[in-house]
């Protein structure tokens, strides 16, 4: 069907008792629901996002071709700088 991003936040989350994060049981619901349409998801863990958050717009779009597997330079393929401009 095409691609689903989703930026997790910290409500999506949930600590163990090990300290690690795990994502919550609505996360993985809509993960699985996605996913069986036919989506490819990419999500963007918030403290990834927020290592990129203050960096100008082209360090964004990196991250995210990165994240989408498109190559960083060169590419013929286009992502919308949309998302990544809405943070600025």
């Amino acid at each position: 069907a095409g691609w689903a991003v989703e930026v997790d936040g910290p409500s999506h989350f949930v600590r163990s008792s090990d300290g690690q994060l795990h994502c919550n049981g609505g996360t993985l619901l809509k993960r699985r629901h996605l996913a069986g349409l036919g989506y490819a998801l990419v999500s963007v863990p918030f403290w990834e996002w927020g290592a990129v958050e203050k960096k100008p717009l082209q360090e964004k779009v990196r991250y995210l071709r990165e994240k989408l597997g498109l190559r960083t330079t060169g590419s013929s393929r286009k992502i919308s700088y949309a998302a990544a401009a809405s943070s600025q």
